[in-house]
């Protein structure tokens, strides 16, 4: 579970991010702007599948649109699960949907299908972009497996 810090500064131990020094300044600097938080134990686990819950967080930060005063509709996401506010503002933009009208999921690991799904809406409402309205059969000419 992905948690929120009540500061800028984040200490994440560089011994989870060595390998890479890339990876490691893209992480640094994600945190210093809290797009990215850690876990407890101040590790990042760069190896680890992201959650659908920490990639929502993660999208939420990085448009600027967290409000802390909305309500998560789903009973899965309640007040002290660290993407609290992220998942409840996602919902109430049309970012994301559930799995149904009281379950997010987030502690699912997240498909690629849903990342487009998630990037997709954010294009549409941000930028203007257009989405097909079946998007399978639109790329049914380009990919053999949609």
């Amino acid at each position: 579970q992905v948690v929120l810090a009540e500061k800028k500064e984040i200490e994440i131990t560089r011994a989870s991010l060595e390998k890479d020094r890339k990876v490691r300044l893209a992480v640094e600097a994600l945190a210093r702007v809290n797009v990215v938080y850690g876990y407890p134990d101040h590790t990042f686990h760069p190896e680890r599948a992201v959650t659908r819950a920490e990639f929502v967080a993660f999208v939420m930060r990085t448009l600027g649109r967290v409000n802390n005063s909305l309500k998560s509709p789903f009973v899965d996401v309640t007040e002290d699960h660290g993407c609290y506010h992220e998942v409840a503002s996602a919902y109430y933009y049309g970012i994301i949907k559930g799995y149904d009208e009281e379950h997010f999921c987030g502690e699912k690991l997240i498909s690629k299908t849903q990342i487009y799904t998630i990037l997709g809406r954010i294009l549409e409402q941000e930028m203007g972009y257009w989405t097909p309205e079946n998007p399978g059969e639109y790329l049914a000419g380009e990919f053999t497996d949609t």
